[in-house]
């Protein structure tokens, strides 16, 4: 959205992040298009590079090196090699967009010869170009204010932003949008105002539903790594915090589905999930799959009331009030999307 603010521009429709997504997107360009952004997913090492031999990046973006996929990638050293590959071969006209605050992404530094533009919260190294935030704030629906601020290592400049979107994560991927815009050249006031109309187009990612007897839907369901659950979490608790100012009684629930493609480590990380519930300060726990026990198990070990439900039962299973939260996230095979539109609809007792 960014980008289209300055040019007409292609990009993915939904997840089309494969060897067949990434030519269908391409294939869309033609003679009026300024701008294609491509996202290049894998399953392993040597996907990306593939991809990016058949779309050549004048930009390489890396957001952050997580625990999704670790059961295909063969763990996150893996995954940290796989995503590389985006920055590994371009030119030295070319700017690579890291996220100087994970340590794996700012590691990528040295598998590339193009320019560096450092994006992050926290302290920035030296490069070509610096993209960070200043003064964040959340109002009740857990929607970010901050001034955008750009260092060419010149001069500093800043506009301010106010997100429609959802969460405080939001403000590390508006900031990777930011680098990679400033690295071609749009201006910074273009920028901060399409980030702050920017809405969502996907469904079932951080999908806000206020029903009209005060309880909020947060309908996450499109996909779940360890990594996407902890902010969700967060966000949904955050989103509590806001509530309660208008309803001091109001709880946060966490409806939650299996983590795929996670190996070995599956039963470890959904009983980490549970147990962080907990530390968050979520009120109940629902769990739904084949590893909803090893999700309850962590829940209870910290005292949180958790049970384990199947996904035609979770609506009609809850009771509650005005101003509670619900989020409903879990990987794409489990379904929870039903859940959620249940649950929107109005499914649910009240107390």
């Amino acid at each position: 959205q960014v980008f289209e603010a300055a040019g007409p521009t292609v990009a993915p429709v939904g997840s089309q992040n494969n060897e067949v997504g990434v030519p269908l997107t391409a294939c869309r360009v033609d003679d009026d298009t300024a701008y294609l952004v491509s996202e290049m997913g894998a399953r392993g090492v040597g996907h990306i590079a593939w991809l990016t031999s058949l779309v050549g990046l004048d930009v390489g973006v890396c957001l952050n090196v997580g625990r999704a996929h670790v059961g295909e990638f063969g763990g996150v050293e893996a995954t940290a090699q796989a995503k590389s590959e985006i920055v590994a071969d371009l030119a030295e006209d070319g700017w690579a967009v890291l996220n100087a605050d994970d340590p794996a992404v700012a590691a990528m530094r040295e598998r590339t010869r193009a320019r560096i533009a450092w994006f992050g919260e926290g302290d920035l190294p030296d490069g070509d170009l610096r993209v960070t935030a200043r003064g964040v704030t959340l109002n009740a629906l857990s929607q970010a204010s901050f001034e955008l601020v750009a260092h060419d290592g010149r001069t500093e400049r800043a506009a301010p932003v106010t997100l429609r979107v959802i969460g405080r994560h939001q403000v590390g991927n508006s900031l990777a949008a930011a680098a990679a815009a400033l690295a071609v050249g749009l201006d910074l006031g273009l920028i901060a105002t399409a980030l702050s109309g920017a809405s969502p187009r996907s469904s079932w990612r951080m999908e806000l539903h206020p029903r009209a007897d005060g309880v909020l839907i947060l309908n996450d369901a499109y996909n779940a790594n360890p990594d996407s659950m902890a902010v969700a979490l967060a966000t949904a608790v955050e989103l509590g915090d806001g509530s309660r100012a208008e309803h001091p009684g109001a709880r946060v629930v966490a409806v939650l589905g299996d983590m795929l493609e996670l190996g070995p480590l599956a039963p470890e990380l959904h009983e980490e999930l549970g147990r962080l519930a907990a530390d968050l300060g979520v009120a109940e726990v629902v769990a739904v799959g084949g590893l909803a026990e090893h999700v309850v198990a962590g829940a209870a070990a910290e005292g949180l009331p958790a049970r384990v439900s199947d996904r035609a039962s979770v609506a009609g299973s809850l009771s509650l009030g005005p101003g509670d939260v619900v989020l409903i996230k879990g990987s794409r095979g489990v379904g929870l999307e039903t859940v959620a539109a249940e649950l929107a609809d109005g499914y649910g007792g009240s107390q």
